[in-house]
């Protein structure tokens, strides 16, 4: 059986007849033990923890709307079981960034064995994710693909962007040295100490705008607001969530951590991938189309 034939959910019309087997519509239809189809309106949303992953809609085609930052949590999963569940293959190619490509796409071409086809596969035509890929059902093609990260790197904003990064961390380790984190380490055990489960702590949402750019704005201004640092204590993570150690030591681990996890879409912010509306995307993508022009001519 090929990869695409063992997709439990291919279409929007299987989708539809899935649901309609459906005992407790309000709850969702299991598919594969892992997620669940929801009927919303006309489309059906995949989701895992109630979280949607993706929207088959009724032209038959499929999108993604989870975001990065939620796909951390569950990156493991998507990769072993999302195949099983949709036509759609997932990898993680490094903290905050993933790929995807229909398995239609993994044909006997690539290797010699099922695992080298993926990774063959993968490595040849996989897609990065965003909020928002979108994928003909019909055809197996990404109707909206962009190019990687890595190939519209701008060299100036790059370094301006990490010196930016050196100097901010370089920042919060004065802070840890001056006693700054043990206070606010202090509060935030305090703090918990008061809730009566770990699913009352206050936690930071990274994947909320309002977080991401308070980051964004603290490393391009060498800034270190009180609740920028309470959010990095409160992001400490440990082997289990009642057994975490938070001191000045795991709270720039956790800053380290939210630092790399949203790496892309701080470094899009930046500047970094040539974006039009920054300045130095704007000359870059002109120098692109000079270039290409040449070519042609």
């Amino acid at each position: 059986m090929s990869y695409f034939e063992q997709a439990a959910v291919q279409t929007y019309d299987q989708a539809k007849r899935l649901y309609g087997t459906c005992r407790f519509p309000d709850k969702g239809k299991p598919v594969k033990g892992w997620c669940r189809l929801h009927k919303v309106d006309e489309n059906f949303e995949l989701r895992m923890d109630n979280k949607t992953i993706c929207v088959f809609a009724p032209d038959n085609t499929l999108t993604f709307t989870m975001t990065s930052a939620q796909a951390k949590n569950y990156s493991i999963t998507l990769s072993q079981a999302l195949a099983r569940a949709i036509p759609i293959g997932w990898e993680r190619v490094a903290t905050g960034r993933h790929r995807v490509i229909h398995t239609k796409k993994i044909a006997g071409s690539y290797g010699a064995h099922r695992w080298e086809q993926w990774r063959e596969a993968m490595k040849a035509e996989g897609i990065e994710v965003f909020n928002g890929i979108k994928f003909n059902l019909d055809t197996g093609e990404c109707m909206n693909a962009k190019p990687t990260t890595d190939a519209q790197v701008v060299p100036a904003k790059r370094t301006e962007w990490l010196r930016a990064l050196r100097v901010f961390k370089r920042g919060l380790k004065v802070r840890a040295k001056l006693g700054v984190l043990d206070s606010i380490c202090q509060d935030v055990i305090a703090e918990r100490t008061l809730t009566k489960t770990r699913y009352d702590w206050v936690q930071p949402d990274w994947s909320n705008e309002k977080w991401i750019d308070l980051l964004f704005d603290s490393i391009k201004n060498n800034q270190h607001p009180t609740e920028l640092l309470y959010g990095f204590a409160q992001s400490v993570q440990g082997r289990t969530y009642y057994h975490i150690t938070i001191n000045k030591e795991t709270t720039l681990q956790a800053a380290d951590s939210v630092c790399a996890e949203l790496s892309v879409q701080l470094r899009r912010k930046f500047g970094v991938f040539g974006d039009d509306e920054d300045e130095y995307g704007a000359i870059y993508k002109s120098i692109e189309r000079e270039k290409a022009q040449s070519e042609v001519s």
